[in-house]
C-alpha cells in the first residue's frame, strides 16, 4: 500500500471574508487585546472557512488533491485498485466511476440496456419500470 500525503503547506493568502471583528459589539473593539485576539483568530480561522466554501472542489475526482483521489476511491469500492492506474488516467477513470456510480439502481442505468435495442419514447419506458401493472387493474 502506498503511504498517502497528508501533509498541508502553511497559508498565507487566504482572505478573511468574514472577519470577527465585525461581529462584536462595537465596545469590546475599543480594547486593543480583544482586536489582536480576533484578528490572530480570523487568521487560524481563514483557511478552514475558504475549505468548507470549497468542500465540493475536495469530493470532485477533476478538482480533488492528490492525496483525496485514494479516499474517493475507497468511496467507490476503487480503493487498491486506483494505485495500479497510471496517474495521468486516475482523475479521469475516477469522474467515470463516480458518474456510473451515480446512476446505479436508477431508471437510466435500468434502462440503458433496453435504449442500446430500441428508442422507445422516454416517458412509456419510465411508467412501465415504475408501474410494470397499471394502476387501476384488479
Amino acid at each position: 500500500m502506498t503511504p498517502v500525503d497528508t501533509t498541508r503547506a502553511p497559508v498565507d493568502d487566504v482572505v478573511v471574508v468574514h472577519p470577527l471583528a465585525s461581529m462584536v459589539p462595537p465596545i469590546l473593539l475599543a480594547d486593543e487585546i480583544t482586536r489582536g485576539l480576533l484578528g490572530g483568530l480570523d487568521q487560524m480561522l481563514a483557511p478552514v472557512v475558504w475549505m468548507l466554501d470549497h468542500l465540493d472542489a475536495y469530493v470532485d475526482p477533476v478538482t480533488a488533491p492528490p492525496p483525496f483521489l485514494r479516499w474517493i476511491a475507497g468511496w467507490l469500492g476503487l480503493g487498491p485498485v486506483v494505485d495500479l492506474l497510471p496517474a495521468l488516467h486516475r482523475r479521469p477513470d475516477l469522474a467515470v466511476a463516480c458518474e456510473r456510480r451515480l446512476v446505479l439502481s436508477t431508471v437510466r442505468q435500468l434502462a440503458a440496456p433496453t435504449l442500446a435495442t430500441r428508442s422507445p419514447e422516454p416517458n412509456a419506458l419510465r411508467n412501465s419500470l415504475v408501474f410494470p401493472v397499471s394502476p387501476t387493474a384488479e
